[in-house]
């Protein structure tokens, strides 16, 4: 058994090295299929050229890129937009197959797009990232990258605070066994199990992303942002809704042989205001909906996870009653009001 820290680490570089693009396969998100947060991102980011006319060329930062779905989608959003010309953007991932691969899918904006080898969990290699690119960056964004991360697991049990260590083989569909120790936690991990509801839950702490973060931070030029996508809680009630038992069997979770947790929101967001980042939180599917200007719904189907707007879930009436959706309740939002993807925004100083 050991810390989720040191066995997500090597897991997790072995699968990505050696998947590339082809992750997507594995598991699902909701710009491996659907093109509609990447779009609502890219109008998002247009707003901000509109509003910083004194930018020439805004450089723009994507961390983690996946099969290059979310580069792919935004810039033919500004292509439409005609903010194209305005953008250099840097592909950054610390697998090289993967860089590869999403090049090969962004070859019509090869003349935009360049890449950067970073491994995120390495705080070295960021710093590195960082001594190139200091104060130069506009925009920098993380989809569904920081739960891939190296974290730890805390648990409370009465007063006395155990780390959750674990064992899994690295293939799929092995089972993923677990134990605790007692461990001696952070101010941070013991002030935020002291909640009473809490007791017994195994709740993840994202210290290596939140590090990168605090990296990451100084890249950004006077009035630059960070958008962060992902999976996760961001309140209390984001995690004590959940059964205990239901939530601590399923809070390390394996996909094609990796392994992921949810992103502690409260944790990074908390870290961000204490170095001096403004943030903001609200629900991805919020988020969305606002820079769209469209009312639209998170659903899972066979093939990947998309948003579709009320006229679209009506033409797929028949498909999505198959998948067990009730259309009654669809755009009910007290249903869908945490669906656990969440969007952070920090700012930094103008």
């Amino acid at each position: 058994m050991e810390s989720l820290l040191t066995l997500q680490k090597r897991i997790n570089s072995a699968y990505y090295k050696k998947k590339g693009g082809a992750i997507y396969d594995d598991f699902l998100t909701f710009v491996s299929r659907c093109d509609k947060l990447a779009t609502a991102n890219a109008r998002d980011f247009s707003k901000y050229l509109s509003e910083n006319p004194g930018i020439e060329k805004a450089r723009v930062l994507e961390t983690g890129v996946g099969d290059g779905s979310f580069a792919l989608n935004f810039l033919k959003e500004l292509e439409r937009t005609g903010d194209i010309s305005r953008v250099e953007y840097i592909l950054c991932d610390f697998s090289e197959k993967m860089l590869s691969d999403a090049q090969k899918k962004l070859s019509d904006f090869k003349d935009v797009v360049s890449t950067r080898t970073v491994d995120f969990s390495d705080m070295a290699s960021v710093s590195a990232l960082g001594s190139s690119l200091s104060g130069d960056v506009h925009y920098l964004r993380m989809n569904e990258l920081l739960t891939d991360l190296p974290a730890q697991v805390f648990v409370r049990k009465a007063d006395r605070i155990f780390e959750v260590l674990y064992d899994f083989s690295g293939k799929e569909n092995s089972p993923i066994k677990k134990s605790v120790a007692q461990a001696t936690a952070p101010e941070s991990v013991s002030k935020f199990l002291s909640h009473p509801s809490l007791e017994d839950y195994e709740i993840p702490f994202n210290f290596v992303a939140l590090s990168s973060i605090m990296e990451l931070r100084k890249l950004l030029a006077p009035g630059g942002y960070i958008d962060i996508f992902d999976y996760g809680f961001a309140t209390l009630d984001s995690i004590v809704d959940m059964p205990q038992d239901m939530w601590n069997e399923n809070i390390v979770r394996e996909y094609g042989g990796q392994l992921t947790t949810d992103l502690n929101f409260v944790l990074i967001a908390a870290g961000g205001n204490a170095a001096g980042l403004d943030s903001a939180i609200d629900l991805q599917t919020d988020y969305v909906s606002d820079a769209l200007k469209q009312e639209i719904i998170p659903l899972m189907l066979d093939d990947g996870l998309y948003y579709f707007t009320r006229e679209e879930a009506e033409k797929k009436k028949k498909e999505l009653v198959k998948e067990g959706y009730d259309l009654n309740e669809l755009f009910d939002r007290e249903v869908i009001a945490d669906d656990g993807f969440w969007h952070l925004r920090f700012k930094s100083e103008e």
